[in-house]
């Protein structure tokens, strides 16, 4: 589960790799990675399937200096990486670690739409009991903060928007 973290990460809501990462586990220099997107994947693919799949940024080295890098989608990375040769081993564990980032993703969704419906569901009943008679509107009351807490907490954790490192 490590190398999965290690390989890919989410920028966006998605699983992402980087150029350096890719240069790295390929054993190839960096700026050969950039010149082969250059040379080999610009002009090459459609400008929609460039601009759904790569993104050009900067990261800081270790001088402290800005340097270009790219970040890559599942399918940016394997446009790449079919154009290296010798590198099959590492393109499987990349593509591994792609679906299981985008699962753990959609595991991570699902048991907060999960919680966010039995939340509603609490809510609902609350609010009927609510409309029964005025000794339940007090537990109406009580139950209506952690009821609005608890919502908002999902709501921000349905979003996530998780840092690349």
């Amino acid at each position: 589960m490590q190398e999965i973290n290690e390989l890919v990460s989410l920028a966006d809501g998605r699983p992402v790799t980087t150029s350096r990462q890719m240069a790295k586990r390929f054993r190839k220099r960096h700026d050969n990675i950039l010149q082969l997107y250059q040379k080999r994947v610009l002009g090459r693919h459609s400008e929609e399937f460039i601009a759904l799949n790569f993104q050009v940024v900067d990261y800081v080295d270790a001088k402290g200096e800005s340097r270009p890098e790219l970040l890559m989608t599942k399918n940016g990375f394997i446009a790449m990486a079919t154009k290296l040769r010798g590198a099959e081993d590492w393109q499987e564990r990349f593509i591994a670690a792609f679906d299981a980032l985008a699962e753990q993703v959609e595991r991570m969704a699902f048991t907060l739409w999960n919680r966010r419906l039995a939340l509603e569901t609490r809510d609902a009943s609350s609010a009927a009991k609510a409309s029964i008679g005025s000794r339940l509107m007090l537990d109406r009351k009580k139950d209506l903060p952690a009821i609005k807490a608890e919502r908002a907490y999902l709501a921000a954790e349905m979003q996530p928007g998780l840092p690349l490192h």
